[in-house]
């Protein structure tokens, strides 16, 4: 088993409440859904196999454009989204999805701006990302030992793996400052599948301290 599949075995219980979250904030007739994804694409097909019937537009980054990509219902774009507009007309799209992705960001302003130019009047952003006050963060500052994601690994994960990890993680607050949207839903939530049974326990008494987030906007 891969990197990627191990991924997705381990994130299994948080792709499927993400899931949850898109079929409730996507139209059954919303003709396209861009999802900015990363490497391997596991969301853009999950959206396309199990809640959508239509065209999923899907902008890969350049290190993957070799990928092989045997849906012909999905559309796939090879764009640096840190340097490069993304390939749409200015109000063209309904829906865009973030998923697990922002935080990976250099350069994530000019992203945000240019989800902004591609949204049509009414459109809806859905974001997921790690959240930076997670009690995983909070022990480990306290600890003495960083934030979980160290930088220096999260950054090595380029050289090692030949993609980017973390390179920052967000608070609500900071999320909102990104875009000059409208929040329509905002909740942080805790898995069992990723925490001991303390840990678990404190995140469901304490949503705060919680280690996922999902930010739904619109335009």
């Amino acid at each position: 088993m891969n990197w990627y599949d191990n991924y997705v075995k381990g994130q299994g219980e948080r792709i499927l409440y993400d899931l949850k979250i898109f079929k409730r904030f996507v139209k059954p007739e919303t003709e396209y859904v861009c999802e900015i994804g990363g490497f391997p694409y596991y969301f853009t097909r999950l959206i396309k196999q199990y809640l959508f019937n239509k065209t999923v537009l899907s902008v890969i980054d350049k290190m993957s454009a070799n990928y092989k990509k045997d849906d012909f219902t999905v559309c796939y774009y090879s764009v640096d989204v840190e340097k490069e507009p993304l390939p749409f007309m200015d109000k063209s799209q309904e829906v865009v999805v973030l998923s697990e992705v922002f935080e990976h960001l250099a350069n994530p302003i000019f992203v945000a701006s240019e989800i902004e130019r591609v949204l049509k009047k009414g459109g809806v952003l859905i974001l997921t990302t790690p959240n930076l006050y997670k009690l995983e963060n909070y022990a480990g500052y306290i600890l003495g030992r960083g934030f979980k994601f160290g930088s220096y690994a999260e950054l090595h994960r380029e050289y090692e793996l030949g993609y980017k990890g973390h390179v920052r993680e967000y608070t609500r607050r900071e999320l909102c400052e990104f875009f000059s949207l409208n929040i329509i839903n905002y909740r942080k939530v805790t898995f069992k599948s990723k925490n001991n049974l303390f840990f678990y326990f404190i995140k469901k008494v304490v949503p705060f301290l919680r280690e996922h987030q999902v930010l739904v906007m619109r335009k």
